[in-house]
């Protein structure tokens, strides 16, 4: 059985809202409890030797328990939840040989530095984790296994409003005057925009920014709904990001063009011209050509590679091809950080990946994206 503990963000809630539990597939949600300040300055692996006395401290017991109860032959995977602390301490409540971890952000965005990402790596490693990746790059640099970005399917009719040619909704995480620039230059061109930027604290604005921000974020059901209602979403990523966003998942499952300044996403099979706009490759004078044109029919098989029920399939076929090449009798905690790889063996080589390169995620059911950057 594969048990799936994840973490409480809204967007997670709404990716497994409707998967329900199966008999081989069980979601817990990760209940952390609100701690004083002298016990979060602890240090992980400090925190973690004081397990199990203590540990209540932290998180749920109810929680705790229901961990401790899942068999030592169920695989484990922690979805999305990246704090070493919690998962350090939750190890020794989690009998099984095959712990997992997802991230769901690059490493670069929750890792200050590059020894802080050295000591998550290493620390999980030694405690029996596998860990995987959206991000090709972390993937790369990091020997993670590569698994895709995920989303569910949705079904949206648009509502009373009126249509407008371009939306986009997000913090503006430094990204303030490139969001700016192309709500004029859509303007320019005179195409209705729906921008929703939610400010960040502790920055100091010109007047004429604070006009064109917003204090409070949007709810994800009301995103949903005006992104219905829109022609195209834009998307603006912050430096380093290389994996598919959500964003363009959005897009992609509810029939939208998007414009982006992802270009890896060429590389993509959701990539069509007609459909994807490349900021710094395709010619911004060409827009109103591009939003012109159709948007081309997206087949039920393409949405299926990234539709949650599929990733749950990737991963368990990633886990059991890990179990396949771990040798009968060994140590259930994991490779130590010198190995910087899941135990997933390249069919070419007949050996895991060196780092810099991404592990191969057999078989031959992940998409063409997991494993074959």
């Amino acid at each position: 059985m594969l048990h799936i503990v994840k973490n409480n963000y809204f967007l997670t809630d709404f990716i497994f809202e409707n998967l329900g539990e199966t008999s081989d597939v069980r979601v817990l949600s990760h209940r952390r409890r609100r701690v004083s300040a002298m016990r979060r300055a602890i240090k992980p692996w400090v925190a973690a030797r004081a397990r199990p006395r203590g540990c209540s401290a932290y998180f749920d017991p109810d929680y705790l328990s229901q961990l401790k109860a899942i068999p030592s032959t169920d695989d484990v995977l922690f979805f999305d939840i990246d704090d070493l602390k919690d998962l350090l301490i939750l190890r020794s409540f989690v009998a099984t040989e095959r712990p997992w971890v997802w991230l769901w952000n690059p490493v670069r965005d929750f890792l200050k530095s590059s020894r802080q990402a050295a000591n998550f790596e290493a620390r999980l490693r030694a405690e029996g984790f596998r860990i995987a990746t959206f991000d090709p790059q972390d993937a790369r640099t990091h020997g993670f296994c590569l698994l895709p970005q995920v989303y569910r399917d949705v079904s949206l009719t648009t509502g009373a409003r009126q249509p407008v040619d371009v939306f986009f909704v997000g913090r503006e995480k430094n990204r303030l005057a490139e969001l700016l620039r192309w709500k004029a230059l859509l303007q320019e061109r005179h195409l209705s925009v729906d921008f929703h930027i939610v400010r960040d604290r502790g920055i100091r604005h010109a007047s004429s920014e604070l006009d064109a921000l917003v204090d409070a974020p949007m709810p994800y059901a009301e995103t949903l709904r005006r992104i219905a209602n829109s022609r195209c979403i834009l998307e603006i990523l912050q430096g380093g990001q290389t994996g598919l966003s959500v964003r363009s998942l959005e897009a992609l499952f509810l029939g939208k063009k998007l414009i982006t300044n992802n270009l890896r996403l060429r590389e993509e099979p959701i990539y069509d011209r007609d459909r994807v706009f490349l900021i710094g490759l395709d010619d911004e004078n060409d827009l109103l050509e591009f939003l012109g044109r159709p948007t081309p029919e997206i087949s039920k098989e393409l949405r299926e590679q990234f539709e949650v029920r599929s990733w749950i399939r990737n991963f368990r076929d990633s886990s059991a091809a890990e179990l396949a090449t771990t040798a009968p009798g060994h140590a259930t905690r994991g490779p130590m950080a010198g190995d910087a790889r899941p135990v997933v063996h390249s069919a070419s080589a007949g050996h895991g990946p060196a780092r810099g390169q991404s592990p191969s995620c057999p078989p031959s059911s992940i998409p063409r994206q997991c494993g074959q950057e």
